[in-house]
């Protein structure tokens, strides 16, 4: 009854999800796989991540071998300052300081103004942005910043940072293969 058509269910197998022909394999696949594992996560990390790799890598950030873009990171809001263009944060997350810069617009929504506003003195806050430069000083620009709702994601967090350190450092064979030899 459904397969009058002749090609039956099978023209829908893939659910619209089959890569085209330019996609079934080839340079411009493995170009994109590498873009996509590489650069577009987002990695946990610590000031000290930031600030090791940045001396390490001469201005890069390179964590474990691979470049990262985007990162998130924990901390307490240590100062705060508001301009019409710009609100700075000092962050402290137990392992140095770190500036946080996010742009800001007045065209921004009052949900947006009410938001940057609980980012106080004191609060915890986690920050999802990427690394930036301005007179030989790295920065991290926020893409988001919210306060901390639980404090258990402080916890989190710093497994995270251990866990990802650990998978890309070992992989997850590496990293079973360590405790079946040790």
């Amino acid at each position: 009854m459904f397969n009058a058509g002749g090609g039956g269910a099978s023209q829908f197998a893939g659910g619209g999800f089959m890569p085209s022909g330019g996609e079934a394999g080839g340079e411009g696949s493995a170009q994109k796989r590498n873009y996509d594992n590489k650069t577009q996560a987002v990695r946990a990390v610590t000031v000290k991540h930031l600030a090791d790799s940045l001396a390490a890598a001469g201005g890069e950030l390179v964590l474990d071998g691979q470049e990262v873009q985007n990162v998130t990171l924990v901390g307490k809001v240590l100062s705060r300052t508001e301009d019409a263009t710009l609100l700075s944060l000092v962050l402290d997350d137990g392992t140095g300081r770190v500036a946080v810069k996010q742009y800001v617009s007045p065209d921004d929504s009052d949900l947006e103004v009410r938001a940057r506003a609980e980012l106080v003195e004191g609060t915890y806050v986690r920050v999802f942005g990427h690394l930036g430069h301005l007179n030989a000083e790295a920065h991290v620009v926020a893409f988001k910043a919210a306060p901390v709702a639980d404090h258990n994601e402080v916890t989190f967090h710093l497994t995270q940072v251990v866990f990802q350190h650990m998978h890309h450092a070992r992989g997850l064979d590496g990293a079973a293969g360590a405790h079946a030899g040790g």
